[in-house]
């Protein structure tokens, strides 16, 4: 009888632990997951933002910015390899400032965007869409419209390679309206591509979501290549565009889909 009574206490204080755990289980943060957010850049409410803005700075690295919805005074900044930081408007005395209590900081003035660091400039001039100048508009007998394509390498002049983790990851498709999109290992990526019959071709007007991603992501070097793009050419079923930078120049390698 007594053994009885001892599994009975046992029983109904296992059953209050777990229902304790449950009740605390919408509180709990799973580390490890894929699109966790860097506890700094997040708020005990969940925060909605409106579509991402894409900079390109005179390094050619990729910015990202996003107001929250309804309110202009919160902005989500996605810098290369970091989770997105929520900053907040603040007094300047030109252009519209946004500032983290980490010491980061977003300046916009006159159309062009800085991003400093305790003070010290980390990123300029970074403009709306790749540095590129937009080419002539591309006619119905573009090749490309209509397309999917996965990128499998870039390869530069000088002999050095890159290449997806996962190619399946990194999907461009090409669709009507001269608009593009593209999955990322992290993000996805939209926006318009130009050029004409001689297989001129750039893309503009290039935003993406914001989702923060852990581990070897090539998201962000992606992008940027895809800012240097300026010609295309198909052999088969084979997509190459052509890249053309300060730095060194190169070509995206692409299977169709």
């Amino acid at each position: 009888m007594k053994t009885a009574i001892i599994w009975i206490i046992l029983l109904v204080a296992l059953m209050g632990t777990i229902v304790f755990l449950l009740s605390q289980r919408g509180d709990m943060v799973n580390p490890f997951a894929k699109n966790s957010v860097d506890t700094m850049s997040t708020s005990s409410a969940p925060l909605t933002f409106d579509q991402a803005t894409v900079y390109t700075c005179a390094g050619g690295e990729v910015v990202a910015a996003a107001f929250k919805t309804g309110d202009t005074t919160v902005l989500e900044v996605s810098l290369p390899d970091t989770n997105p930081t929520v900053m907040t408007q603040t007094e300047a005395a030109s252009g519209a400032k946004y500032v983290h209590e980490s010491g980061m900081a977003l300046w916009e003035k006159g159309g062009t965007v800085l991003v400093e660091q305790n003070g010290e400039v980390i990123y300029a001039e970074c403009k709306a869409g790749p540095v590129i100048e937009p080419l002539p508009i591309a006619t119905s007998s573009d090749a490309v419209s209509g397309t999917q394509w996965i990128w499998n390498e870039t390869s530069y002049a000088t002999g050095s390679s890159t290449e997806p983790n996962e190619p399946e990851d990194f999907i461009v498709t090409f669709s009507e309206g001269k608009r593009f999109s593209a999955n990322t290992d992290c993000n996805n990526v939209g926006g318009a591509y130009v050029g004409g019959n001689d297989g001129a071709i750039s893309f503009t007007d290039m935003v993406s979501t914001l989702m923060a991603c852990e581990g070897d992501v090539k998201e962000s070097l992606f992008v940027n290549q895809l800012t240097q793009v300026v010609s295309y050419r198909i052999t088969d079923n084979q997509l190459v565009l052509s890249l053309k930078s300060d730095e060194e120049n190169g070509e995206m390698k692409f299977t169709k889909k």
